[in-house]
């Protein structure tokens, strides 16, 4: 199961190919590092009057829940590393490795109605 959880984290991660090309080549793995302003961006949103729909997509965490719900949003929770363990989710490839059906995954777990949330976390 540990690899099909692997697998699962791959779509959230930089490409594992570009990283072994660059093992290949001798060169050291190099971290990325960008500045972002998605956080400042997202607490100027949640200051809202309006009630907003958040999802959260991580472990479900009781403060988070105790955060939103202060501030009169409604908030939506699914592990989706948890949710990815589900043995049903669990297949074979051409070459007989166990692998997370990453397609059925996704269908079964983020095909949402448009406009249904304001933040994804």
């Amino acid at each position: 199961m540990e690899s099909v959880a692997n697998n699962f984290m791959r779509f959230f991660r930089s490409s594992s190919a570009d990283q072994a090309q660059a093992l290949k080549a001798g060169q050291p793995k190099q971290r990325l590092t960008r500045k972002s302003s998605g956080l400042g961006e997202v607490a100027r949103v949640l200051k809202s009057d309006e009630p907003l729909c958040v999802l959260d997509i991580g472990a479900t965490s009781a403060s988070n829940i105790r955060y939103f719900t202060e501030l009169g949003h409604k908030i939506y929770s699914e592990d989706l590393l948890d949710a990815s363990g589900d043995p049903s989710l669990v297949t074979k490839d051409e070459q007989g490795q166990t692998i997370l059906d990453g397609k059925r995954f996704l269908t079964e777990n983020l095909i949402l109605p448009n406009a249904q949330f304001d933040i994804v976390l």
